[in-house]
């Protein structure tokens, strides 16, 4: 190889390890902003209806939360569930309709699936049900709190959909934190969500 080869070759090796390193960096950058948005650990409402199983609460330190967080902040996947409500939340539809899908369902509607939904809670004035135990139970939508205190939809948009086109004032959602994420103090926070559970489950459904 001839030297100005052995020359270029070298600007081409140490132009590559400059971006892997800014690349680096960016990712490092990201995943700090991550970490230091998501809410510090606090004393959760303690009410029948909200459960909690975060071993950061009886763990002498937060090594565990804080490697389910960082695991989130590199990979996005949320991790451990660590608080929920055992029974659905009666919660209003100008909350949930805004709610991103987690499979991006917004932006694929299954118009067939919706028309039916239309069609049955338009008639019924109820959601569909599943037979469980000998009871018919309700399909409340399920919605995951993040640690980084986003909320998104994982089951039940088409029936968010179809509630908020019918004129719903309110509807039934299961509701579950990953990785810490009831310790937000925020919109999504377990004490706001009773507090609106409260509000609309004497309410009618249409007004």
């Amino acid at each position: 190889m001839k030297i100005k080869d052995l020359f270029h070759s070298s600007i081409i090796r140490e132009s590559s390890d400059d971006t892997k390193e800014f690349l680096q960096q960016l990712k490092n950058d990201r995943i700090a902003r991550i970490m230091e948005a998501m809410p510090p650990q606090r004393q959760v409402i303690r009410h029948p209806l909200f459960k909690q199983d975060n071993p950061a609460e009886w763990q002498p330190t937060d090594r565990w939360l804080q490697g389910q967080r960082l695991h989130f902040a590199e990979t996005g996947y949320p991790g451990d569930v660590t608080g929920w409500f055992e029974e659905p939340l009666i919660l209003p539809l100008y909350k949930l309709k805004y709610v991103r899908g987690k499979m991006n369902e917004q932006s694929n509607v299954r118009h067939d699936s919706l028309e039916w939904l239309m069609n049955h809670m338009g008639t019924t004035n109820e959601l569909p049900t599943y037979s469980s135990g000998g009871r018919d139970i309700p399909e409340a939508p399920f919605i995951g709190v993040y640690p980084d205190e986003t909320a998104w939809v994982y089951e039940g948009n088409h029936r968010i959909m179809a509630a908020d086109r019918l004129g719903w004032e309110h509807m039934p959602v299961e509701v579950k934190y990953f990785a810490g994420a009831e310790y937000t103090t925020g919109r999504w926070s377990p004490e706001t969500l009773l507090e609106l559970h409260n509000q609309y489950k004497n309410s009618p459904r249409i007004s």
